[in-house]
C-alpha cells in the first residue's frame, strides 16, 4: 500500500511538473508568434490550451489583442469571435476571484471589442442587418484608443455611405483623409476636433507607421469626398438623437454620465429597451432586426453571437421579438 501510495504520489508530482512546463512552453511560443507579427497563431494557441488568468500571462494578453486591434489587415469572424471568448475567460475569472478591477475591466472591455468586431463581421453578409452593420462601424469608433483609428473611421464612413447616410459618411471619410495626413506628418497636432466635440469619440490615438490604404483606394475617397462636399442636400454634421447630442455617443453631456450601450448595435440605449442580466440591454429595434434575420438565415455566425450573449448576458437562446 505504502508503495502505491508513493508510486501515486510521484505520478501526480510527474504530471504537475509536466503540466507546469507545458504552460510555460506554451507562454514561450506565444511570446514568439507575437513577437514576430504572428497574433492569429498565438491567439490560436490560447484558443486551444486555454488562457489562465495568472498576472504573469496579462502582458502577453495585451499583445495579442492589442496587435489585432491595430491591425490593417481585415480579420475573420472567427478570429475576432476566438478573442472575444479569450477575453471574456480571463475577465470573468477575475472578477469571480475579485481580482484587481481595473485589469478585470481592462480585459473586459477588449472582449466587448472583440464582440462588436465580430458582430460587424456577422452581418456584412446579411442584406437586412445593413443598418445596424453601420451602426457596428460608427460604435467601434469610441474604442479608436485601441483600434487602429485610420482603418476605423473608414470603415464607418464607407458602411454609412452603403447605406444613405451621407450627412456622416463625409465627416468620417474626411476624417479619415486627415488622420492619413497626421499619420504622414507623424503628429496629431493638425488635426481639427471640432465635429467629436462633447462626444465619446477620443482625440488622443495612436498613430501607426503607414496608412492602411493604397494611393489609388485614398483617391478615389478624396473624389467622393470633393464630390459630396458640392452637393448642397449634404450637411458636414453628425447624426444627432433625441437628446441633441451625436447619435453615438453613450456620453450625457450634461450629466457626463455613461448611457448603456446595445449589445447588438453598439449605439446607446435611449429609452426602455430589452433587458438582460448584470446591467446589459438591447435597443429594440436592434434586437428585433437581429432575432428576424437569426430566424430567416440560421446564419451560423449568427447563431455564435446569440450563444455568446447567452454566456455573457444570459441572453435567451430561443430569442423572441421585443414588442413592450
Amino acid at each position: 500500500v505504502r508503495c502505491l501510495l508513493t508510486t501515486a504520489a510521484f505520478t501526480c508530482l510527474l504530471l504537475t511538473l509536466l503540466g507546469s512546463c507545458l504552460v510555460g512552453w506554451l507562454l514561450w511560443l506565444c511570446v514568439c508568434l507575437s513577437g514576430t507579427g504572428q497574433p492569429i497563431e498565438a491567439l490560436g494557441v490560447f484558443t486551444k490550451f486555454g488562457a489562465p488568468p495568472s498576472p504573469q500571462n496579462f502582458n502577453i494578453y495585451r499583445r495579442v489583442a492589442r496587435d489585432l486591434m491595430s491591425s490593417d489587415r481585415n480579420q475573420e469572424y472567427s478570429t475576432w469571435a476566438d478573442l472575444r471568448e479569450m477575453m471574456h475567460t480571463v475577465s470573468s475569472a477575475m472578477t469571480r476571484s475579485r481580482a484587481d478591477p481595473t485589469i478585470a475591466e481592462e480585459f473586459a472591455r477588449f472582449s466587448r471589442i472583440a464582440h462588436f468586431c465580430a458582430l460587424r463581421e456577422a452581418t456584412k453578409s446579411q442584406p437586412s442587418l445593413n443598418e445596424v452593420h453601420a451602426k457596428l462601424c460608427v460604435s467601434l469608433l469610441r474604442y479608436t484608443e485601441d483600434l487602429r483609428a485610420d482603418k476605423a473611421f473608414h470603415d464607418a464612413g464607407v458602411a454609412c455611405k452603403d447605406v444613405g447616410w451621407d450627412n456622416m459618411a463625409f465627416v468620417f471619410l474626411n476624417r479619415y483623409l486627415d488622420l492619413c495626413e497626421a499619420i504622414e506628418d507623424g503628429t496629431l497636432s493638425a488635426l481639427d476636433n471640432t465635429e467629436f466635440v462633447g462626444t465619446d469619440v477620443p482625440f488622443e490615438v495612436p498613430l501607426p507607421q503607414s496608412v492602411c490604404l493604397t494611393e489609388e483606394q485614398r483617391e478615389e475617397i478624396k473624389e467622393w469626398v470633393l464630390a459630396v462636399s458640392m452637393d448642397d442636400k449634404v450637411e458636414p454634421v453628425l447624426d444627432k438623437d433625441d437628446r441633441g447630442v451625436y447619435v453615438a455617443s453613450l456620453l450625457e453631456p450634461r450629466s457626463q454620465r455613461l448611457l448603456p450601450e446595445c449589445v447588438v448595435s453598439g449605439y446607446p440605449v435611449l429609452r426602455s429597451g430589452v433587458n438582460f442580466d448584470d446591467g446589459f440591454c438591447a435597443c429594440k429595434e436592434e434586437w428585433n432586426k437581429f432575432v428576424m434575420a437569426l430566424k430567416q438565415s440560421h446564419d451560423d455566425q449568427l447563431k455564435d453571437v446569440l450563444r455568446f450573449l447567452g454566456q455573457l448576458c444570459a441572453a435567451p437562446q430561443n430569442p423572441s421579438y421585443a414588442f413592450n
